[in-house]
């Protein structure tokens, strides 16, 4: 599926664990695994702020996007961005989560705190349409309309959050800033906040990136393509 891309997209999956987990020695064993045996990664640092371990392959242009994998104590990361696209993510996304089997084994899913989706979408102002010109959404105006002005309708930010009865699962998209003039971002993301006790922790994560991979997709066709100029 071609997904709505002005070459800033971001992609991003997390396991994290209620405590540490990952020893030193376990993590160097991962990094000379992928870094200098698989060479799957060009360079090895310390991510500033969080002292995650960060391998990294590409600069951020269009012949070389960023991949990253990183690695902390009680979590892992993996993202993507800067060209990749989103054909490029699910293929490296799905290929590393096989290569991570072995940092995971054994560990059993009451462990888990969360297994978590996200994608930003960036996009140009200028590609934005104007809300009020988009009919699918004059219900929406209209509630609105009753209590702010009209010409406060032109540019939304909407934030919004869904989640089942229990708290398990929770979906939702708002804006996030990017520091650039002239952009606007939205971010959709899933959360598993409790995972398939019946399941092992690999049958839980590909089923969270499947499910996640489905209502992505579903809220480009249906709600952001409503949104941007094509």
């Amino acid at each position: 599926m071609r997904i709505l891309d002005f070459g800033k997209n971001t992609y991003q999956y997390e396991i994290s664990f209620k405590f540490d987990c990952f020893s030193p020695e376990r993590i160097g064993n991962l990094v000379k695994d992928l870094l200098v045996t698989k060479k799957s990664f060009s360079t090895v640092g310390k991510e500033q702020g969080t002292g995650l371990t960060v391998l990294t392959l590409g600069d951020g242009t269009e012949s070389a996007p960023f991949f990253q994998l990183k690695v902390g104590a009680d979590k892992v990361v993996l993202w993507a961005g800067w060209y990749a696209t989103y054909e490029q993510w699910r293929r490296w996304r799905d290929s590393l989560l096989s290569e991570t089997t072995a940092l995971l084994e054994g560990i059993p899913i009451e462990m888990v705190r969360l297994l978590s989706s996200q994608q930003v979408f960036v996009i140009p102002i200028e590609k934005s349409k104007p809300y009020d010109q988009i009919s699918e959404l004059e219900p929406v105006w209209a509630l609105f309309g009753r209590f702010i002005p009209r010409e406060l309708l032109k540019r939304m930010g909407a934030s919004l959050v869904f989640g089942d009865e229990e708290g398990n699962e929770t979906l939702g998209w708002w804006p996030v800033g990017t520091g650039v003039a002239g952009e606007t971002s939205i971010a959709f993301a899933l959360n598993w906040n409790v995972l398939n006790s019946k399941a092992g922790l690999k049958e839980n994560e590909l089923a969270h990136v499947a499910r996640f991979d489905r209502l992505l997709e579903a809220f480009h066709e249906n709600y952001l393509s409503l949104l941007v100029k094509t």
